[in-house]
């Protein structure tokens, strides 16, 4: 076995091709930033309160209108 393919892997290889890797020289490509959009209001998460509770944790609106 060793270094030789399996036939499942050389039927692979023959309907798919080689893995698309892409340049080796090529910086990686930086993660987009996320964010987190709170569903009642529509503002970013980081701009609400967090209350911790014993039990649970309850995140706070702001006061303010969303802004578009």
């Amino acid at each position: 076995m060793g270094d030789r393919p399996s036939r499942f892997y050389r039927f692979l290889l023959s309907v798919m091709g080689p893995a698309q890797l892409g340049s080796l020289d090529a910086p990686p490509r930086p993660a987009p930033a996320r964010v987190d959009i709170c569903r009642s209001c529509g503002q970013p998460r980081d701009a609400h309160e967090l209350e911790r509770l014993a039990d649970h944790t309850a995140s706070r609106c702001p006061a303010g209108p969303a802004q578009s």
